[in-house]
């Protein structure tokens, strides 16, 4: 591999974020472009599902509270969709429901807590796009 690592590798996957705050939004896109990834971003779920219909994206990061349309909503929305597709939710929200795991419950391949740690945030990045995109049979299989 002469030193390359897995990110570098990673060069010519696409990538969507979705955070309504902005300097987070931008720190997000700074990291993963830093790390070879093309990046669009998003400040709601409503833009991020129109950008991935005019071009879908490896992967697509939301955040969970958002205006217009939240990350729960858009996990659903995609997934009601017959897309496949690679989700990773993330949040700060801390309280008495775990929302991250209901985004993981919907169909989000990974989740994350806020505040991370850059490397935390890349190897779980890294982990997303190493499975195979899900769709709702994936994870709702009929019986």
């Amino acid at each position: 591999m002469d030193g390359m690592t897995v990110v570098q590798e990673q060069t010519n996957k696409s990538i969507i974020v979705a955070d309504d705050d902005d300097l987070l939004r931008e720190n997000i896109v700074e990291i993963l472009v830093e790390a070879g990834y093309s990046v669009r971003a998003a400040s709601t779920g409503a833009e991020a599902q129109e950008q991935y219909e005019a071009e879908p994206a490896d992967l697509v990061i939301t955040d969970i509270f958002m205006p217009d349309m939240d990350g729960i909503e858009l996990v659903r929305a995609f997934f009601d969709s017959g897309e496949n597709i690679r989700l990773m939710a993330m949040s700060g929200h801390v309280g008495n429901v775990d929302y991250l795991e209901i985004a993981n419950a919907l169909g989000a391949a990974q989740t994350l807590r806020k505040p991370f740690r850059k490397m935390d945030f890349l190897n779980t990045v890294e982990t997303c796009l190493s499975q195979p995109p899900r769709s709702a049979a994936d994870i709702w299989p009929a019986d």
